[in-house]
């Protein structure tokens, strides 16, 4: 589908040009020295209860800076796997017996991994990833469980032109990683996780945090009636692993969510709630018109109408089928 492009949007561009580069003084981003502090921790506490797997399995990992991750790769060392890990500017300083480290830029080609290894795990953006499915491939990979988003639902009929593109570039990713694989013989598993969310990693909660840490204070456009089942990020990197040692998941796309089922305003209480703070809460009716003229940062019109709006998915299939069973909503660090 193409999009006319009206008055409206140039100007939207205009304002957005002006604007960004403001809001990282405004909006309270984690710091990229305190992101990597926090992964360091991560990975150096104990995984009490990852189960060692059976002959210490050589998997590969792409995308190893997000919480997700993160996750993962702490669970599978923790389960003695070898694991070859894709290293990124923004990747931990971690040595460890069973990791090797290799460069990999998958916005171009080709992808050679260090080792071969049947199984992939990539927590990469997905449009990423069906590009390099002939040269894994011929790397003799036979299983790849890769991590999509409910975006491809949820925005898929934005009236935000450029979440509408996202999400149709994740469908159109989705829908070619699973003929590549047809194609070549491999195996998937793909996860679309709801509001990922851990260890001050992620830009959801964490960012949410962040701004009631620093202004006490936060908007809706109404009531903060949306429902949302926020997913911690260990949870995910579960479920990833038990996609791994269960045949059962082969070629199936799972919906996740968490184990609380929230309103967008519970979750801002219980923010407030954690600093000690009263919460400071205002109902300003026009906010999503002043984020349609002026969107800022991670925020538009969209974003902000959302909070209104129910948005939880079906995992049943992956608690009967995975053993999936997340914890309730909380924040660990």
């Amino acid at each position: 589908m193409e999009f006319q492009f009206t008055h409206n949007d140039v100007m939207h561009e205009f304002f957005w040009k002006l604007l960004n580069p403001l809001h990282r003084l405004i909006i309270p981003y984690p710091s990229a020295h305190d992101t990597n502090l926090r992964r360091l921790a991560l990975l150096h506490t104990k995984c009490m209860n990852q189960p060692v797997f059976e002959n210490s399995p050589k998997v590969t990992i792409l995308g190893t800076s997000d919480q997700v991750g993160v996750a993962l790769l702490r669970r599978l060392l923790a389960g003695d796997a070898q694991v070859f890990a894709s290293r990124h500017v923004t990747s931990v300083p971690l040595t460890h017996s069973h990791l090797t480290w290799f460069t990999a830029d998958l916005t171009q080609q080709p992808l050679i991994l260090p080792n071969p290894t049947s199984v992939v795990f990539s927590t990469v953006n997905i449009t990423l990833l069906p590009q390099h499915i002939p040269q894994l491939a011929s790397q003799h990979v036979q299983h790849i469980i890769a991590l999509s988003s409910t975006s491809v639902m949820t925005k898929s009929k934005s009236p935000n032109k450029k979440e509408q593109l996202e999400a149709q570039a994740i469908h159109r990713a989705e829908k070619e990683l699973q003929k590549q694989c047809a194609a070549f013989g491999i195996a998937f598993t793909i996860f679309r996780p709801s509001l990922i969310y851990g260890y001050g990693l992620d830009l959801n909660i964490t960012l949410l945090d962040n701004m009631i840490k620093r202004y006490s204070i936060f908007l809706f456009p109404g009531k903060g009636k949306g429902k949302r089942a926020p997913t911690h990020a260990d949870d995910v990197a579960q479920v990833m692993l038990s996609a791994f040692i269960n045949p059962i998941s082969r070629n199936k796309i799972y919906s996740i969510e968490g184990g609380d089922v929230m309103t967008m305003r519970d979750i801002v209480t219980f923010l407030f709630h954690r600093y000690h703070k009263k919460p400071r809460i205002f109902q300003l009716e026009s906010l999503p018109k002043i984020f349609e003229y002026f969107p800022f940062g991670p925020f538009n019109s969209e974003t902000i109408l959302r909070m209104e709006r129910d948005m939880l998915f079906d995992d049943s299939q992956a608690r009967s089928e995975l053993g999936y069973d997340p914890r309730p909503f909380s924040l660990d660090y």
